[in-house]
């Protein structure tokens, strides 16, 4: 029998894949070949996946004999297992899920709302809220080369975030210090990247520390 939970189930993939109840039950998937189409479906939500891209995803270049039906059945027991909407288009799936169901959605939606916001301090609360939603790299412990584009991208507006956030802080006038553990693990990351270090450098200035600024703008130089 089906499970129809596709109101109630929440997926991540900032972080090593999860899909849980709104209780917080996890829903487990223990093939790795199934979390690997529940993956390549969730980053890519809304979007046809062709059948050739999931295999070659799945086997590589030289797929079972049995690989057409191998992958109708991976989608089938997701669909039972997560009660997920997956629609079979034009030769290929697709995964729809609410708005409201995905954190790489809440994450985006999260930037857009403090990248929209008037008030600095309510910039930086969202943007703190978006990326809070990151438990790790994106995809951790799950190797779905198809999806490296699309990780890397994520990653990308995932540092972009992370340097807008100190921003906020900075212009509302927010503790500096309470940005310095994070804006010299980005330095560190990231030390071909400017912005960083100029957000650094003011941070250690609002908090009195001219010489440690000054040391920021030597070692960047």
């Amino acid at each position: 029998m089906s499970m129809h939970w596709e109101r109630s189930v929440k997926y991540g993939v900032l972080g090593p894949l999860r899909a849980c109840s709104d209780a917080g039950a996890e829903v487990t998937i223990r093939s790795r070949l199934e979390r690997t189409v529940l993956a390549t479906l969730l980053v890519r939500t809304g979007q046809v996946v062709t059948a050739g891209q999931l295999v070659e995803t799945l086997w590589g270049y030289r797929p079972p004999s049995s690989y057409a039906s191998n992958l109708q059945t991976y989608v089938s027991r997701l669909r039972d297992r997560i009660g997920a909407r997956i629609d079979h288009v034009n030769g290929g799936y697709r995964l729809t899920v609410g708005d409201d169901d995905l954190d790489l959605t809440l994450f985006r939606r999260d930037v857009t709302r403090a990248r929209a916001a008037a008030d600095p301090a309510a910039a930086a609360t969202y943007f703190r809220q978006a990326l809070d939603r990151w438990r790790g790299p994106m995809l951790a412990g799950l190797s779905v080369p198809l999806l490296a584009p699309d990780i890397a991208h994520c990653e990308l507006e995932r540092l972009d975030a992370a340097e807008d956030a100190a921003a906020a802080h900075l212009a509302a006038a927010l503790p500096a210090t309470d940005l310095l553990p994070d804006l010299r693990t980005l330095v560190a990351e990231h030390p071909l990247r400017e912005r960083p270090h100029g957000l650094l450098m003011v941070a250690l200035c609002r908090a009195g520390r001219r010489a440690d600024a000054l040391q920021v703008y030597q070692h960047a130089r």
